[in-house]
């Protein structure tokens, strides 16, 4: 049995870490009750709301995440209101079988790249992302994911786009990759294992 608070207040990572033109001061407050620590058989409810992370000259705060697990069923929310990176992520994971199984709903109300830091150009994005996966293991895949409602501010250009839809399906002797959209269609047929093409 474990019943643990933990907060941290403005400490420096970047000194920590030898990151300073990184990263900052990092604030944190999270507790976390439960029994067991294997993932498959832990039964533990976890909260933590990040209060304030300096990275690369922006702070991201405000950023709640919260987890509920019961022997390998693990549902867990997150979300921030900020508007440089309002989202709200919804999952749902199953790892009770041999693969596991992964239900994720992902709304990005407004991401400004150029506000965080990442880029010096101007680039929102919006939309919202789905995956359904009967197996999420990246070398068998079965399932569908989708991002629907895009909207991509760059500079003065404004793009939009309907769906992106993403079917995945594997067996012991193949495996198909097929991406459908309003500008690209394409597909992957074979016997193959995803983390080794990426890998060469």
């Amino acid at each position: 049995l474990y019943d643990a608070i933990l907060s941290i207040s403005e400490v420096n990572l970047g000194r920590i870490l030898k990151q300073d033109s990184l990263l900052g001061r990092f604030s944190l407050n999270a507790s976390i009750q439960g029994q067991g620590l294997d993932p498959k058989k832990a039964t533990a409810s976890l909260k933590a709301d990040l209060l304030g992370l300096e990275a690369m000259g922006y702070n991201y705060q405000g950023i709640q995440l919260s987890a509920e697990a019961d022997q390998g069923h693990i549902m867990a929310k997150a979300g921030s209101a900020d508007p440089n990176i309002d989202f709200d992520l919804d999952a749902d994971l199953h790892l009770q079988s041999k693969y596991p199984k992964l239900d994720l709903s992902l709304m990005i109300d407004s991401v400004n790249l150029k506000n965080l830091g990442l880029i010096k150009d101007e680039l929102r994005y919006h939309g919202k992302l789905t995956a359904n996966l009967e197996t999420a293991d990246v070398d068998y895949l079965n399932g569908t994911v989708e991002v629907k409602n895009s909207s991509i501010a760059y500079n003065h250009e404004r793009y939009t786009f309907d769906s992106i839809h993403l079917l995945a399906t594997s067996s012991d002797s193949s495996n198909l990759l097929q991406l459908t959209s309003e500008f690209l269609n394409a597909h992957l047929v074979g016997n193959y294992r995803l983390s080794e093409l990426s890998a060469s």
